[in-house]
C-alpha cells in the first residue's frame, strides 16, 4: 500500500489553499490515490494503478452505484458540479484543481456565514464533506479534526 507523505499533485492547487487541499486529502484518504468508496455502503475499493482503478470505478457506476472518487473523494454524482471526469478525480492534479475550487467557495460561504479566523477552514471543511458548515455529527467532527491536524502538519513541513 501506498501512502504518501506529500500530496501527490499539490503543486496543482491555487496556491494559497494548498494546507486546506492538503488537510482534506489527507482526512478523505491518507493521500492514496487509486481509490474509490461507495457513498452509500461505505465499502472501500482499492486499485493498485490508474487503469485498474478506472476500469473497476466504471464497472461499478454502471452498476448503480455512486462512489467517492479518488484522492479528494469526488463524488461521481457530482463530477457535472465540479467540472470533472472520472480520469480527472483520479488523477492527483485534476482532483487538487478540483478541490481547490470547491475550497474557494465553501471558505467564501464560511466568511460570509459569520465564522472567523481560524474556524473558517473548520466550516468549509464540514461542507465538503457534509454539506454543512456546522458538523451535525461525531463523524463530521471527526473529519475535521483530522483535516486540521494534516492542515497544521502541512504548513509545518512545506
Amino acid at each position: 500500500m501506498i501512502m504518501h507523505h506529500s500530496p501527490p499533485g499539490i503543486q496543482c492547487a491555487i496556491k494559497a489553499l494548498r494546507p486546506d487541499v492538503a488537510g482534506i486529502e489527507f482526512a478523505e484518504t491518507g493521500y492514496r490515490r487509486w481509490i474509490a468508496t461507495d457513498t452509500r455502503t461505505l465499502q472501500v475499493h482499492r486499485w493498485k494503478s490508474f487503469f485498474s482503478a478506472y476500469a473497476g470505478i466504471t464497472s461499478l457506476i454502471k452498476a448503480g452505484h455512486v462512489l467517492a472518487v479518488g484522492i479528494a473523494q469526488i463524488k461521481s454524482d457530482s463530477f457535472r458540479e465540479y467540472h470533472v471526469t472520472l480520469s480527472t478525480a483520479l488523477d492527483p492534479c485534476g482532483a487538487a484543481r478540483a478541490l481547490s475550487n470547491a475550497l474557494q467557495k465553501n471558505l467564501a460561504w464560511a466568511s460570509g456565514a459569520g465564522f472567523g479566523p481560524g474556524r473558517t477552514f473548520a466550516a468549509a471543511a464540514s461542507g465538503y464533506t457534509s454539506g454543512q458548515l456546522v458538523p451535525k455529527n461525531l463523524q463530521t467532527a471527526a473529519y475535521v479534526q483530522a483535516a486540521l491536524y494534516a492542515r497544521a502538519r502541512y504548513m509545518r513541513r512545506f
